[in-house]
């Protein structure tokens, strides 16, 4: 029951959940309830709930540690041209760009990839 109505732990609730003592004493108090009450417990009805499934954060992973975030700071402002603390589309497109990974359009791709066929068939 307590998985259901959201007292879960925190592996598997998320952040949200209960610390494994809280865990247990919500788990302790359901059955001091029910050994009191001497009744059986109530039926359970499944109800679908839809649930976003988000991806874990990059920064569990091993190598964040190694990531510099004083010099990601310098990064991210240097984007951030009106220095509102966030990069808008403008400035998002703007950093893409000069990054080289912008996407190209269709048309484009297909462009530089006839020309890679050319190149490689006069080399031949």
């Amino acid at each position: 029951a307590a998985f259901r109505e959201g007292r879960g732990t925190r592996d598997l609730s998320g952040p949200s959940g209960k610390t494994t003592e809280q865990f247990v004493a919500t788990v302790m108090e359901d059955l001091t309830r029910r050994m009191a009450s001497g009744a059986p417990p109530g039926s359970y009805t499944h109800t679908p709930v839809k649930q976003e499934v988000q991806a874990p954060s990059r920064k569990f992973r091993k190598n964040y540690e190694n990531v510099d975030e004083s010099a990601m700071k310098a990064f991210f402002d240097k984007y951030d041209a009106d220095k509102g603390g966030s990069i808008c589309f403008k400035e998002f497109v703007e950093m893409t760009v000069e990054l080289g990974i912008a996407p190209l359009k269709v048309e484009t791709v297909k462009q530089k990839e006839k020309y890679t066929e050319e190149v490689g068939a006069q080399e031949k």
